[in-house]
């Protein structure tokens, strides 16, 4: 928040007076009793509910009946707010937003607690504590607390410093950091577990192209066999028809010759049949006599047309047997030399057979070669991930130790703007006490002058003795050349008091950078 604009009414000395605020340092100067101190005590009543020095009554300007502070302030918005109080006859406390024309909040309690968040303090903050002992402190009291005992400088410092604050956010924070450090550990032992897997990385390589070669190989020996293979297969299903037909001739030339026995038998019988008839011919024609003879010739003679006709039949029969012996005869050569073919074949196949072991070996080292493969191609995946890893982790490994080093160089300069910040506090405060002596100083001699001004009654400031005009009028104007030595001196205090004060301001900016990017960089642990 930024304090643009100071309105006083009735206010003490001040019966209307607007004083205007520059950006950055001011500097209120005047005579004693200009009203510099009242100008503090509206401001520290008014934005940090400090009542004055003197009761408030008193405060209001003689003659009038209520005094009215209104401070004009910007917040971080850059927006412009009036905290406005009044005392005397009626007290009035609030923050007007002159944009809209409307009262924010009203009463002490409201007032405080919208100041609080604009000064950006917690609610337990005491404003007027604040403006007591770091924002307004009294002329020429600013160094008093520094020298106090240190119970008091504790309690002092301790709510000006946010000490308590600090320890609570650092015990909050241990949990953190033990949680951090046990990721850390954590990724250590993960790391020390890559290493030593990528430690077996070339043995797994070599093992790796041990098996590429060991599959090119057997793939080439693959390729190789594999026209000899086509050609067996072939070789072996057209044996396996071969014996299959083998087979079925085998069957039929056992039905032939069962046929071939029936028939013989038949024409064994036939033939016996024959002789029969033959020889009761014989028999016939020697024995013919008388008509008796002649009808028993005549009806041998039928019979024995008749037996001729049975035995034209049974040639007949013979002869078509005889066609088809020849036929079944040749049948059975067809198939001897069909079994001979078979049994040729079958003899082929015996000596393939080594060949069709062979096959059947390469077929369990071609099945073998593939699982080989596989397995291969699996390892070649976890060797894949595995590098994959590798290449994030080192990656890590490089930026962790590109933050690291930016660490240690953010760390040095961090240290310097330290040690500059306390070089530049030091002075500072001892600019700070100079000032307080040269202000200390300049009020007793303004008293002096005060005390040697006063014609009736002036009197010497060392021996408190009447003086003369001319003795007056000697330590009048020696006592005005210190003061006027004193002035210089106290503004040229005060300009290097707003240079340090400056310095201090950019080189706690430069520190608070350095912090927040140091609290974005890995710690050593990470390495």
């Amino acid at each position: 928040m930024e304090i643009r604009a100071l309105e006083l009414e009735n206010v003490k000395s001040y019966e209307r007076e607007t004083i205007a605020f520059a950006r950055g340092t001011n500097a209120i100067c005047g005579p004693n009793g200009a009203g510099k101190s009242t100008i503090l005590e509206a401001l520290g009543y008014t934005l940090f509910d400090l009542p004055p020095s003197r009761p408030i009554a008193n405060w209001v300007r003689e003659g009038e009946k209520m005094a009215t502070v209104c401070v004009t302030v910007a917040s971080a918005d850059e927006r412009e707010y009036q905290v406005v109080r009044k005392c005397g006859r009626q007290n009035q406390y609030y923050v007007y937003d002159p944009e809209i024309a409307h009262k924010l909040v009203e009463g002490t309690v409201d007032v405080l607690s919208w100041l609080r968040e604009q000064f950006d303090v917690e609610e337990s903050v005491d404003l007027s504590v604040l403006f007591r002992d770091a924002v307004g402190v009294p002329q020429g009291l600013l160094t008093a607390a520094f020298l106090d005992k240190p119970s008091n400088r504790k309690s002092t410092f301790d709510p000006l410093l946010r000490v308590e604050e600090y320890s609570q956010a650092f015990g909050r924070l241990l949990d953190t950091k033990r949680a951090l450090d046990g990721q850390v550990q954590a990724l250590e032992v993960q790391i020390a577990g890559y290493q030593a897997e990528v430690k077996e990385l070339p043995r797994l390589e070599a093992q790796a192209a041990d098996l590429v070669e060991a599959i090119e190989a057997v793939e080439a020996r693959l390729i190789e066999l594999a026209p000899r293979l086509a050609a067996l297969e072939e070789r072996r299903k057209a044996l396996e028809a071969e014996r299959d037909r083998l087979r079925e001739l085998a069957e039929s030339a056992a039905r032939l010759e069962e046929r071939t026995g029936a028939l013989a038998a038949r024409v064994d019988q036939a033939g016996q049949a024959v002789e029969r008839a033959q020889a009761a011919e014989r028999i016939t024609r020697g024995n013919e006599a008388g008509h008796r003879a002649y009808e028993a010739a005549q009806e041998r003679r039928q019979a024995l047309e008749a037996q001729e006709k049975a035995r034209a039949g049974l040639q007949q029969t013979a002869q078509e047997c005889r066609t088809q012996e020849q036929v079944k005869r040749e049948g059975i050569r067809r198939l001897e030399r069909e079994l001979q073919a078979a049994t040729d074949a079958a003899a082929e196949a015996e000596r393939l057979e080594p060949a069709a072991r062979e096959q059947e070996c390469l077929q369990q080292e071609w099945a073998q070669a593939q699982a080989r493969a596989e397995q291969w191609q699996a390892a070649a995946v976890r060797l894949e991930k595995e590098r994959r890893r590798l290449d994030q982790l080192e990656e890590r490994l490089q930026l962790v130790q590109a933050g690291l080093e930016e660490r240690q160089r953010l760390t040095a300069e961090r240290e310097e703007q330290e040690r500059l910040l306390e070089e530049l506090d030091e002075e500072l405060r001892s600019q700070r006490a100079a000032e307080a002596a040269e202000n200390a100083r300049l009020e007793q001699l303004r008293s002096q002058e005060e005390a040697l001004g006063d014609v009736e009654g002036a009197q010497c400031p060392v021996c408190e003795s009447d003086l003369t005009a001319q003795r007056r009028a000697e330590l009048l104007e020696r006592n005005r050349e210190e003061v006027r030595l004193h002035e210089g001196l106290l503004a040229e205090v005060q300009r290097q008091v707003s240079g340090l004060a400056a310095k201090g301001q950019a080189a706690a900016e430069v520190l608070r950078t350095l912090q927040e990017r140091l609290s974005q960089l890995p710690r050593a642990a990470e390495c």
